[in-house]
């Protein structure tokens, strides 16, 4: 008896601890720092590998083909190498043709699975995303750094506070020195900074990369997708209603009420007002209220949602990858068949 006693008070005390932080989670209105939830779930991890194709551009430069370097953008010999290949001046019309088939290919997935790009595999996403790791892994769960928030400077300082900084700038100066070490030889190129007889344009173009990065990604985050990002824009008004977005399935979820006792009311929706699919979105969108431009279509949403479905035994896919048809209960045709 005991032992069922402990295992029914088991998912309402996790209910009673997700009601316990909802005070903490508000919508993105850009008046406060967004500091999402980190919750482990398929998504999440789709993120973390997603981010890990990036390690090309780290590792590429020192890639060998031959007796030189695999890809080069040699700008002072007018010339580009991409390991067996040279691309001249005259030869440009390749690059243009390059440019448009990942125009084409953007715009494509875009209306196919909306904003994966931004979601998973954009810059801007996967600096913020490792920056706000390091804040949390340095400062604490996002609790305790919006607390700090409202603190004033001089409290805000601690060595931890400062710590991120430096590691912030660290990963921006080394972001910056990866980007130059395309346009030459990278092992040249590391002797040239650790003997600091690289050009004045070089160090430049370093720091303007590792002041843009510190900025963007340990600053700003969400509001350059939501107010700088032009790909947002462009990307948002691909979709149409065959689009497999995140959804909110309001006709199981609605109306929402949270759980009494523990319990669920039968007449009530499955959606349980915990908040934790917009405490876990890196932009702050309450994925409820529909699709909206500040969804960058990470997933993060469901991975939240699921594990709380979890616990109040309920099916998963409360909120889901679906299309506005779908949603009004329409056949979904096949992708390869979409209009």
């Amino acid at each position: 008896m005991s032992e069922k006693a402990n295992s029914s008070e088991q998912p309402k005390d996790h209910i009673h601890e997700l009601y316990e932080e909802i005070d903490h989670w508000e919508v993105n209105t850009g008046e406060e720092t967004i500091h999402a939830k980190r919750m482990p779930g398929m998504f999440r991890n789709l993120k973390w590998l997603a981010a890990s194709t990036w390690l090309i551009f780290f590792l590429g430069p020192y890639l060998r083909w031959g007796d030189r370097q695999a890809i080069t953008f040699d700008i002072d010999g007018r010339q580009f190498h991409i390991f067996g290949i040279t691309i001249l001046p005259q030869d440009v019309w390749m690059l243009s043709l390059v440019l448009l088939f990942f125009a084409i290919l953007l715009a494509a997935v875009t209306s196919i699975a909306g904003r994966v790009f931004c979601g998973y595999f954009c810059f801007q996403t996967v600096w913020s995303d490792i920056f706000t790791w390091i804040e949390e892994k340095l400062e604490g769960k996002p609790a305790v750094r919006r607390k700090a928030d409202k603190l004033s400077l001089s409290q805000k300082i601690n060595p931890r506070k400062i710590l991120k900084h430096i590691v912030w700038i660290l990963i921006g100066t080394f972001t910056g020195i990866s980007f130059t070490l395309w346009f030459g030889d990278a092992y040249e190129m590391w002797g040239a900074y650790l003997h600091l007889d690289v050009a004045l344009f070089t160090w430049i173009v370093v720091a303007t990369f590792a002041f843009f990065t510190y900025l963007f990604a340990g600053f700003m985050r969400e509001q350059v997708c939501l107010w700088l990002c032009p790909y947002a824009r462009i990307q948002g008004v691909m979709l149409d209603v065959d689009t497999v977005v995140p959804t909110y399935d309001f006709h199981r979820g609605e109306p929402r009420a949270r759980l009494k006792k523990g319990k669920h009311d039968p007449a009530e929706g499955d959606c349980i007002e915990c908040n934790q699919c917009y405490a876990v979105c890196p932009t702050g969108v309450d994925i409820r209220n529909g699709q909206q431009e500040g969804c960058i279509t990470c997933g993060l949403c469901l991975d939240a949602c699921d594990s709380v479905m979890d616990k109040i035994d309920k099916p998963r896919g409360l909120i889901r990858y679906m299309s506005l048809d779908e949603l009004q209960g329409k056949p979904q045709p096949p992708l390869y068949k979409r209009p």
